[in-house]
Order: structure tokens, then sequence, then C-alpha cells
């Protein structure tokens, strides 16, 4: 051992490089960011201490300079509190995840909506809605999609979509 602690035995101790070390930090510093931006809602289901809690939200009413360094305050007692900077890491990863979900969610009623509005496609996506959202209301939907006059028609383009997130909801609160 040398008078460090580090035990020497030929080999280099597994210590961080600098650069790992830097980017650490800075993705730390990118958590501390996100958490002054998240939501009061959220930033309550976190539970953190009393602190860090005072530090976020005198950083939300900091503009620039100020909230940089607020931001960098924050990191650095991230840095030093493992099972804070974990729960947080845990929280945000699952905010996050919900958020891509709920995205992904979005994008495909998007796509069935304009495989609907595109005649040549309309009777496969149509069968293939009507296998996956056994809550919609097929006759409504016949209506639009009959009245719908094409991409000038933006009232009817944006009523099947609400039809159809309403039957996905049904549908999400069933299962």
């Amino acid at each position: 051992m040398d008078e460090q602690g580090t035990q020497v035995d030929g080999q280099r101790a597994q210590i961080p490089s600098k650069s790992a070390r830097k980017r650490q930090a800075q993705q730390i510093e990118e958590l501390a960011h996100d958490l002054v931006e998240m939501s009061a809602v959220n930033i309550g289901r976190l539970q953190l201490d009393p602190q860090m809690l005072t530090i976020v939200e005198r950083a939300r009413d900091l503009r620039k300079g100020a909230r940089k360094r607020e931001i960098k305050h924050l990191a650095g007692l991230l840095r030093q509190d493992h099972e804070q900077l974990d729960a947080i890491r845990r929280f945000h990863h699952g905010v996050s995840q919900q958020q891509l979900d709920e995205n992904r969610h979005f994008h495909a009623l998007e796509n069935w909506r304009e495989g609907l509005c595109d005649p040549e496609r309309r009777a496969a996506v149509r069968s293939e809605i009507v296998q996956a959202l056994p809550a919609l209301d097929i006759g409504a939907l016949d209506k639009l999609l009959h009245r719908y006059q094409g991409p000038e028609d933006k009232k009817r383009y944006r009523q099947i979509f609400t039809l159809l997130r309403k039957a996905a909801e049904i549908q999400d609160e069933e299962e």
C-alpha cells in the first residue's frame, strides 16, 4: 500500500481519469439543471432534503449567472450525497422514460390519423385501429372519415385525432 491507502501490486489502482471525473461532474451538473427545471409536483415527489430543496427553489427565481452558480452549488452537494444523487437519477430516469412513452404513443396516434386520412391506406389502417382500440366509436370515425375533405379540412383532421386519443385513453384505463 502507498501513503494514500491505494493498493499497489504492479497494476495501477482503478482510479478514474481526470477526463472521466470531469464527465461525471458534468452529468451531475446537467442533472442539477434538470432538477431546477422540474415541475413543483415532481420535486415534491422527490422528497429532497431541506437544504437542497431551498437551493432548488432559490435557483428557480434567479436568472443567468446567479442561476448557473446555484446549479453548480447544487451539483456540488449532489456529488457529496450519493444516496440523494441515486434517488434523483432513478426518479429522473423514470420521468424521462414516461415522457418518451407518451411521445411514442402520441406519434402512433398521429400515424394512424395520417393513414386514415390517406384514401389508399385507409382500409388497412382502419382494421388495425379497430383491433387495437376496441373502445373506439367506429360509427363516429366512419362519419368523420366520410366528411373529411382532404388536407385543407383541419377541423375534421383534429376531430379524428381527438376521437383516436379518447379511445386510447379509455383503453389505457381498462388495462
